[in-house]
């Protein structure tokens, strides 16, 4: 049973057994426990003679991957007047500036999700939100897997009650100082909450709300079961359940994956990483990447591991196809162990996206860098998801086995043929700079020298190497008209245009607005709840360590004087 403070307040007892027990803890179970879920990114400077590394290096060190700390330095020259002082300073301004400008007009804007914002209120339009209702809620701390906490917004101002205790810092600070320790799932959630008050003041109704944290959906809705459910924020819904969604924490931190700025350091914040992507890849063709379908992630979670059954089973029908002496088909899915991390999946021409039971949050990432996702549907939405269409924005291959790798295998051919009739597979040799990113002029280079692959390059890059036509209905194999360069180009626009700060803002006031009217009580501050400033987040931030509230605030720099109202309670 997770330890709740409804009797300890705002922190548990520091009683000398607590202590004592909290120590021998983190000793002795906590590394088995808090071992990484899937490989993490180490950065390497400089090596053993202190010179810059090469900037395509990616190496396995046990569970990590490392990363050459200048793998993206050169991309400066496309970001004239930035630094690495500069990068990550004040991340907020890049979307807090439209906002203000434009205050007047986005009174009356809603946000692109309205309509599915409205469907999601569709179980509470009838008896509504009561308060009885929220109570339920909070005690559903045993059901929904992951930190919870109440909140009330009561005249502009936030307060917070933890219904799951912070300890000795939110997940994952037992992962040590740092950007990774800095994106804790509580405060970044409560970081939106007070930045949607600070940017739109006035435009909150009175609210009372609860936030579950984990990966999973919580709320199931039962069709003609005569009960309306108990009404629960997270991130992420499904068909059949009735888990209201706000946009997740990688948002304002990042991925465990994160991406190098040009600067050496892990870009800060979705407006930086949407940055450095969209940048990296501008230039860099489809056609020019490599041919394959790639899909790198976590296959086993120890504590659940059902989850991820299906990305187990498309590696399981990978080596099936070796193994009946398919060398060729296997060849078109890469699924080896070669080190590759999130900032470089789009050297590849098609990325693979398996869902484990819940949202994948880099699906923003995949679509930026223009590649073209196949995925295996996406039932598990975050809060921009459901707006995203299979055929235009991405391409949807079965869910089964062995189907799924068979589809896979057959759309990676076909849309190889497509791209070398639009004018070939482009070559290291004759690429410019930044028609080429460091990591796939490698991976080119090796490619030639190894003769499966260097066959591979050479098919693919064959106009007539295979025949490919619209099928009955008009569509190709992948279920639409579309070309791979168009369906890779939609999605790169879908996530540029509709996925920026300001949206996910605006669909949040949105959301929220949408929550208050549906109440049937007059909320009021929680028992024990705290008003929630400046100086809370970043104490928030800070426990245990200070360096990752310094972090924050470099890119959040707003937070060190907002008192949110709290200054009255005092």
């Amino acid at each position: 049973m997770k330890r709740t403070q409804r009797e300890e307040g705002w922190l548990p007892r520091a009683t000398t057994a607590n202590v004592i027990g909290v120590v021998l803890f983190f000793c002795f179970v906590g590394p088995a426990i808090f071992h990484p879920p899937f490989p993490l990114p180490r950065l390497h400077a400089v090596d053993s003679k202190g010179q810059d590394t090469d900037a395509s290096s990616r190496s396995w060190t046990g569970g990590f991957v490392q990363v050459a700390k200048n793998s993206h330095a050169y991309l400066r020259p496309l970001f004239p007047g930035a630094s690495g002082a500069s990068f990550n300073a004040n991340v907020s301004s890049q979307y807090s500036e439209y906002i203000q400008e434009h205050a007047q007009s986005l009174k009356d804007t809603k946000s692109f999700m309205h309509e599915w914002i409205e469907k999601d209120m569709l179980p509470w339009k009838q008896d509504g939100i009561t308060l009885e209702m929220l109570e339920e809620a909070e005690n559903m701390y045993d059901i929904c897997d992951g930190d919870m906490f109440r909140f009330q917004i009561i005249s502009g101002k936030l307060y917070v009650y933890h219904v799951t205790a912070r300890g000795f810092g939110w997940y994952p600070a037992q992962l040590g100082p740092g950007h990774v320790a800095a994106k804790g799932r509580v405060p970044y959630a409560m970081l939106l909450l007070l930045d949607v008050l600070r940017l739109f003041p006035g435009q909150i109704p009175d609210l009372d709300a609860v936030m579950q944290l984990g990966d999973f959906t919580c709320i199931a809705q039962e069709p003609g079961a005569g009960r309306t459910p108990v009404p629960m924020f997270g991130y992420t819904t499904s068909e059949g359940y009735a888990d209201l969604v706000l946009p997740d924490f990688t948002y304002y931190g990042h991925e465990y994956d994160y991406l190098m700025d040009p600067w050496g350091n892990p870009a800060h914040g979705w407006p930086a990483q949407a940055s450095v992507l969209l940048t990296k890849y501008a230039n860099v063709s489809l056609a020019s990447r490599l041919p394959q379908a790639m899909w790198r992630g976590r296959t086993m979670d120890s504590n659940y591991p059902h989850r991820d059954a299906l990305r187990r089973a498309f590696l399981d029908c990978v080596r099936a196809l070796r193994a009946s002496g398919r060398e060729d088909d296997a060849a078109l899915l890469n699924v080896d162990r070669e080190p590759i991390v999130m900032q470089d999946f789009d050297d590849y021409r098609y990325q693979v996206h398996i869902e484990p039971l819940a949202w994948v949050s880099n699906i923003r990432h995949k679509l930026a860098g223009g590649s073209v996702v196949m995925a295996t549907g996406i039932k598990y939405y975050e809060w921009f998801a459901r707006a995203l269409v299979p055929g235009t924005h991405y391409v949807e291959i079965p869910a089964r086995v062995p189907e799924m790798c068979a589809q896979a295998v057959d759309v990676v051919r076909d849309m190889n043929a497509l791209l070398a009739r639009e004018g070939g597979a482009g070559k290291a040799e004759a690429a410019t700079e930044f028609e080429l990113t460091p990591t796939l002029r490698k991976a080119k280079e090796v490619w030639a020298t190894m003769p499966r692959l260097k066959e591979l390059a050479k098919s693919a890059g064959d106009a007539e190497a295979r025949s490919v036509e619209l099928q009955r209905g008009g569509t190709y194999r992948w279920g639409s008209n579309l070309t791979p360069t168009q369906i890779a180009a939609a999605g790169q626009a879908f996530v540029r245009d509709k996925v920026r700060m300001q949206d996910l803002l605006l669909y949040t006031r949105d959301m929220l607005q949408a929550y208050a009217a549906a109440q049937r009580f007059t909320p009021a501050p929680r028992r024990k709840a705290r008003c929630v400033d400046g100086a809370a987040m970043l104490e928030e931030f800070g426990t245990p360590y200070a360096q990752d509230a310094e972090e924050v605030a470099y890119a959040y720099p707003w937070l060190k004087d907002f008192d949110g109202g709290c200054a009255d309670e005092a």
